[in-house]
């Protein structure tokens, strides 16, 4: 299966939603596919194996500001939307099972749909502050998780 294919058949309740694929770019074995709808921005990526997600802002990207104010990770979203209750791991799988990342993310995309298309979408100047905030937050909740894990001496754990 190739990736339009595979986007198509994990994330078909999207374009149910009248999402559109936008653009997809290939680089050196990694891949990204945008998504878009009235309202937000998708990207689904694949950066050395790993499939990644992340929603962002429309009428932020247009104005040309740089992904990192628009753009935010599924886990960021996650984190926010429950109010820190709900930490979305890495994917701790073998990289190779392509189908298994797919599902899990499309899991947790459909779980959210709603509040993330609120949150990035029509509502985003009143979040934006606060998803910033819970990135940097989350940033050094990860890096001390792994502070952990290299001072125990599980270096078999990979850092989340």
């Amino acid at each position: 299966m190739d990736v339009i294919a595979d986007i198509k058949h994990y994330f078909g309740f999207l374009f149910e939603r009248g999402f559109r694929i936008r653009s997809i770019r290939h680089d050196a074995g990694s891949w990204i596919v945008g998504l878009e709808s009235q309202d937000i921005l998708i990207d689904i990526t694949n950066d050395r194996g790993e499939i990644l997600l992340s929603a962002g802002n429309r009428d932020c990207k247009e104005k040309d500001e740089k992904d990192e104010m628009c753009f935010f990770d599924i886990g960021t979203l996650v984190f926010y939307i429950s109010e820190g209750k709900i930490f979305v791991e890495s994917f701790s799988g073998d990289l190779r099972e392509k189908d298994k990342q797919f599902q899990r993310l499309a899991k947790i995309l459909a779980d959210y749909i709603d509040e993330i298309i609120v949150i990035v979408g029509k509502d985003f100047e009143k979040h934006k502050v606060n998803l910033l905030q819970t990135r940097k937050v989350l940033r050094a909740l990860c890096l001390q998780r792994h502070a952990l894990y290299l001072e125990r001496g599980d270096s078999s754990k990979k850092s989340p």
